[in-house]
């Protein structure tokens, strides 16, 4: 029985010690709050929020079409210049500009004083800028990417005169002037003596290494050495022309009429085109020897 009270006891005894030490209500722990005081937010000033860049709308603007150059073109301002291979008077001159043609600038040199050009022929070469006159568009000086190298001059034994052909071939005539018969041609880079000038020193008197004797055109020739017209005598009392008979067609070319030389004739004299041409083709129309004459340039492929 004592025994029993002793345990009863002791149970008592546990089930206050348990009902002292869970007695209450487990404490909640304590959440701090993300949320800064005002204290915190006077301490750290108010945050201002991002600045917004404002949306613009870009104007549009109307583009103009770009307005293409004038192509510019040249006239002689005399009655004929000549065409040269290079931008320089040490070019060769391998053509003659008239003052009724025109031509395209192609290009020009560095300086602008020389300008290549391209005729309504289709002839390509270089003019003095103070030879010719500006008709239409704008030079543009514009250096060409290659230029020619100039041919070397030829020197002459001190005290003579002489002369040297210029373009591939050159008619010799019986006097100074167009209007004379042609009697003998002289082939490009020829050198001939020179015994004297008419007409202002446009036409030479001249004698080949045989004796024989002639006239030929200044535009077509020019001095070997530095000599002058002051060293040549000038050939007074020249004799007239032959009359040209009037009607005459000439058989080299039997489709048309063109009278024979004297005077001697280009195919911008004429208005016939691709016609016959038959040997000996005095007037030389048929440049390629393809038994047409005056044939129209190719169109350009460009």
């Amino acid at each position: 029985m004592l025994l029993y009270l002793k345990r009863s006891w002791i149970v008592v005894l546990l089930l206050f010690l348990s009902a002292c030490i869970f007695d209450g209500s487990e404490p909640t722990p304590t959440v701090e709050s993300e949320t800064p005081s005002a204290t915190e937010e006077s301490e750290k000033g108010a945050v201002s929020p991002s600045p917004t860049r404002p949306t613009t709308t870009p104007t549009l603007r109307a583009t103009a079409p770009p307005t293409e150059t004038a192509v510019a073109r040249v006239k002689p301002i005399s009655n004929a210049i000549f065409i040269r291979s290079g931008p320089g008077d040490g070019f060769e001159q391998i053509a003659l500009f008239y003052e009724d043609e025109t031509a395209e600038v192609v290009s020009t040199d560095e300086f602008g004083n020389w300008y290549e050009i391209r005729t309504e022929e289709g002839q390509e070469g270089w003019v003095a800028a103070s030879v010719v006159e500006l008709i239409g568009g704008q030079i543009v000086v514009e250096a060409a990417s290659a230029s020619p190298t100039p041919r070397p001059r030829v020197t002459a034994e001190a005290g003579t005169t002489q002369l040297r052909v210029t373009i591939n071939s050159a008619f010799v005539r019986s006097g100074p002037g167009q209007d004379y018969p042609v009697i003998d041609s002289v082939s490009g880079e020829s050198t001939i003596a020179v015994l004297g000038y008419a007409r202002n020193g446009s036409w030479f008197h001249i004698q080949f290494s045989n004796g024989r004797r002639g006239w030929i055109g200044a535009t077509v020739t020019e001095p070997v050495g530095d000599w002058t017209l002051d060293e040549v005598d000038e050939v007074e009392n020249v004799p007239p022309p032959p009359p040209t008979p009037e009607n005459r067609c000439d058989p080299a070319y039997p489709t048309v009429c063109i009278p024979s030389s004297p005077p001697d004739l280009d195919c911008r004299d004429i208005e016939y085109r691709s016609f016959t041409v038959l040997p000996p083709d005095p007037h030389l129309f048929d440049g390629n020897e393809n038994g047409l004459g005056c044939e129209p340039l190719p169109a350009s492929s460009d």
